[in-house]
């Protein structure tokens, strides 16, 4: 009988173990796959294809919330989709991006600058 319950206690000791390497798996690909999305904003940003900057962006930070690089590109992204829709008189558009670009600048441009 106490065998068993060494084999039972030992199962449940190796379970959270299992967890947490599992976990940190997922954390990684999680991590790999927003610096993936960054990447490809970046590059959408580059040839000012807003709409999918801003896609990709938003899916990086969202994987990534702690990574406020990912956050600052994406209110950049915000920011010059809206200086474009303006430029191109659909400033109701614009005033959406800017809202949002100000709203993220707002909650982590300040926690980059000054911890």
């Amino acid at each position: 009988m106490q065998s068993i319950r060494a084999l039972g206690c030992c199962i449940l000791l190796l379970t959270p173990c299992v967890a947490v390497g599992v976990s940190a798996k997922v954390a990684n690909t999680a991590e790999r796959t927003a610096a993936s999305l960054e990447r490809q904003g970046e590059a959408a940003f580059q040839k000012a294809d807003f709409v999918r900057a801003v896609e990709y962006l938003t899916r990086a930070a969202q994987l990534a919330p702690a990574q406020v690089s990912y956050q600052t590109k994406l209110s950049n992204a915000h920011f010059w989709w809206a200086r474009h829709l303006q430029a191109h008189f659909h400033y109701n558009d614009a005033l959406h991006h800017f809202k949002a670009a100000y709203a993220i600048e707002k909650a982590h441009r300040q926690q980059q600058c000054c911890p």
